[in-house]
Order: C-alpha cells, then structure tokens, then sequence
C-alpha cells in the first residue's frame, strides 16, 4: 500500500518551478511574436508613406514639366515666358498662350463690367467662348489683368465686335491696341503657412491657388540662358534655353528609429527642360 502512494505522489500535476519556467518561455514567445507584428506593421506603414511621398514627387515634377515645355508659346512682344524668384524654396511662374490667336482693341472703352471691350471688327472670336478666363495687355510691357469672358457680340455694323465682362470690373481702361488672348499662367510654389511641418505643393492657373501636392518640403530652379550662363533667377529680358528642375518630399508621419533628425524619410526628384519657345524673362 505504502509503494502504490508513492507511486500515486509521483505522478501529481505540474510543479510550482515547472509551471513558471512554462510562463516565462511563453512570455519570450509571445513577446518575440507581438514584437515581429508591431516592426512589420511599421515597415507596412513606412512603405506606404514612401510610396505616397513619391507620388506626390513624380505628379508635381510632371506637372511643372507639362508647363515649362509650352514656355512663352503665342505670347505677344513684350511679356514674359517665365518668371522666377529665388526665395527658398523658389517660385516660378510659366507663361503661354491656350490659343493660336488674339484679339485686338479696336477704340477704347472705361473698365466698368457693364461696357464691353470693343474688339476690332476683323478679329475671329471662334477660339473665345463664354466663362473663358483670358488675358489683356498693354504691349510692350505696360499693365495687364485677367477677366473671364461672360458674352461674346459681333457688332461690325457699329464697327467692332464685343467681349463682355459682366461679373468683373476691369482695372485699366481698354485702349486701342491692347491684345487679349487665352493666357494660361501657372504659378508654383511651397505653402508652410498653414503648417510648417507638412508643406505643400501649390498650382495657381489663371485663378486662386489649389493644394495639388502634400509634403513637398522643397523646390529649386536653375535657369541656363542662350550663351550658357546658369543662374538662381532670371532677370528682364533674359533668354531662356533651359530649366532645372529640382524638388523634395517627406513623409507624412514621423519615424524617429530610422529617419534622420527631422523624424521623417526624405526623397528628391530632379529633370531638366529645354525649351521649346526660347521665352524671355521678366
């Protein structure tokens, strides 16, 4: 009897020591498990912002490229191509004609919204049409506005045809020679304004500027003039060959384990564009 107790007090449950060395091995297995998933779900997330910040990077370079090819196309004598500042991150604005043709004042008009602009009575309003945003200027360089087409009358019989402005007052009086046409002006530059740890990318057409890319932390150009010379900002009158392009991005979220000092993953983008147009600088 005494032997078939012993036997019984050898087969009882699991120690003490058994069942805390069984807890602490199951602690370091689900530790190393709960640590593998948080390390790939950050390599998950970091790979998403990555790809994000260079989307953003490849559609503005796109964007800007777009533009810069049709540099000074169908401007009149007199008005700038492209206009650049050196500000840090820089500004550029890109300057050509939507259309092949113009307008032309034929006798002048004051600037009030209810007077239409009197166009000479040869001129083809066939490339105008109602809500277009156009251009007036003053060539060679005297003043020039934006104003969006709300009618357009053939009036030959009073000599001249129509463009009407309903919904905006002009700033200058329209005088005989000034030239309309369909300008397309696309400014670019860096907003940090609003916040200065996530910039954007900003796209003003002929109009109010748009948000068109987020943590575009950076934006450069270099101007290469007709006989070589490479400058920071071109200057009145300037021929323009060619334009370096040169952008930043960073991620949207911080990662201190692997980004540098700023917290965020950074990434660049550069291309050059020759210029079809050669346009001038202002």
């Amino acid at each position: 009897m005494r032997r078939h107790c012993n036997v019984l007090n050898s087969q009882s449950g699991m120690t003490i020591l058994e069942m805390l060395v069984t807890a602490v091995l199951s602690s370091v297995v689900v530790g190393a498990v709960l640590g593998f998933y948080v390390a790939a779900h950050d390599s998950w997330n970091t790979q998403q912002d990555v790809s994000e910040m260079q989307q953003s990077l490849r559609v503005s370079v796109e964007e800007i490229v777009s533009k810069l090819r049709n540099a000074g196309a169908g401007l009149p004598e007199g008005l700038a191509g492209i206009v650049g500042a050196d500000t840090n991150p820089d500004t550029i604005t890109v300057r050509f004609s939507a259309t092949s043709g113009s307008l032309v004042v034929g006798s002048p008009t004051n600037n009030k919204q209810a007077v239409p602009i009197h166009v000479e009575r040869f001129s083809d309003l066939s490339e105008f049409a109602v809500g277009d945003r156009v251009y007036i200027y003053r060539p060679p360089s005297g003043p020039g506005e934006f104003f969006t087409i709300t009618k357009l009358a053939d009036n030959s019989g009073s000599g001249w045809k129509e463009v009407h402005h309903q919904n905006e007052d002009l700033i200058n009086n329209p005088q005989p020679n000034d030239v309309i046409i369909k300008l397309l002006e696309a400014r670019y530059w860096i907003d940090r304004s609003s916040d200065s740890l996530h910039p954007r990318f900003i796209r003003q057409v002929s109009g109010p500027g748009e948000v068109y890319a987020e943590e575009i932390s950076d934006l450069q150009f270099r101007y290469t003039l007709a006989d070589g010379t490479v400058i920071d900002q071109p200057m009145v009158g300037d021929s323009i060959f060619a334009v370096d392009v040169n952008l930043a991005a960073q991620t949207v979220k911080q990662n201190l384990t692997i980004a540098d000092a700023t917290g965020r993953l950074n990434r660049t983008a550069q291309t050059s564009v020759v210029l079809r147009n050669r346009p001038g600088a202002n």
